[in-house]
């Protein structure tokens, strides 16, 4: 006996059907615990932290307000305008800063194309590099 007949006479049809639930109900449960790993994961590390690094850790976030700076309406198109308009970002700044950092603080003040201005920045001389990794402003 050969094809569907041996299926059906070994109970083929049954074992594939539970086979397939089977994978079906494992990818399921991958699923929700990949979506809640995270979750999981935050306690972990909140069971480890001792109640003073808690408080340091909050203390430290306090510390980092951002500072909304506003911004006009109408953002300009000449690249001196645009660099007066970054001046007081860059107050917030260490100096020599990284681009990371006043990309970031760009982005944090609603900036419109932080990477197109800082690149146009660049070009003009207005941002020089100083070392590895760190830029001054010479505006």
């Amino acid at each position: 006996m050969y094809g569907f007949q041996a299926i059906s006479a070994n109970n083929g049809w049954s074992m594939a059907i539970a086979g397939a639930s089977i994978d079906f109900l494992c990818l399921i449960f991958l699923s929700v615990v990949i979506s809640q790993l995270h979750k999981l994961l935050a306690f972990w590390d909140s069971r480890k932290k001792s109640p003073e690094q808690a408080n340091a850790d909050e203390a430290s976030v306090k510390a980092n307000v951002v500072r909304k700076i506003p911004t006009p309406a109408r953002f300009p198109e000449d690249i001196e305008e645009a660099a007066q308009l970054y001046e007081p970002l860059l107050e917030l700044l260490d100096h020599p800063f990284q681009l990371v950092d006043l990309y970031k603080v760009a982005r944090e003040n609603d900036y419109p194309h932080p990477h197109l201005t800082i690149s146009s920045f660049r070009q003009a001389g207005i941002l020089s590099a100083v070392e590895e990794g760190l830029f001054s402003w010479n505006h």
